[in-house]
């Protein structure tokens, strides 16, 4: 079967671990892509939350995949969809809750860093006012007492 992923060079199309079955793949990055017809997607938090208490246990790298490369709405998305009570279930409650977790520090983190790229642009902005606002005060004063 030659797949191919998107963003991918032919390196790591080359590279492809392999078919986890005839719907699904996963690429150089580990991220799980789902097959349908000609394109490929990853999938999504109901697909996801549905492959919990599949009978077949070698789905768990696909809902692994999904919960490592999700996003935070995702996340949230897939710990809402997730409907029964059994162990399979709890375990992957507490791994998503984990991941949701990092990821939301991840993005605070990334969001501190901005925000202090900001502040630091505003201080620098705001000195600079500071020093046209006294120099157009001596011009001022200057063209006040020389005139």
């Amino acid at each position: 079967m030659n797949l191919t992923f998107p963003n991918c060079s032919k390196v790591a199309n080359a590279n492809i671990v392999g078919t986890l079955n005839s719907a699904f793949a996963v690429d150089i990055a580990g991220s799980a892509w789902l097959s349908s017809g000609r394109h490929l997607r990853m999938i999504t938090p109901q697909e996801a939350a549905k492959l919990v208490d599949w009978p077949d246990t070698s789905r768990n790298k696909e809902i692994h995949d999904f919960v490592l490369n999700a996003s935070a709405r995702e996340i949230q998305l897939f710990i809402h969809s997730i409907q029964t009570h059994t162990i399979a279930a709890n375990d992957w409650l507490t791994r998503s809750r984990m991941a949701l977790d990092i990821r939301l520090a991840e993005d605070a983190a990334k969001t501190a860093e901005i925000l202090k790229l900001y502040t630091h642009q505003l201080v620098i902005l705001n000195r600079t006012l500071v020093w046209l606002t006294v120099a157009l005060l001596v011009f001022t004063v200057g063209f006040a007492v020389f005139h």
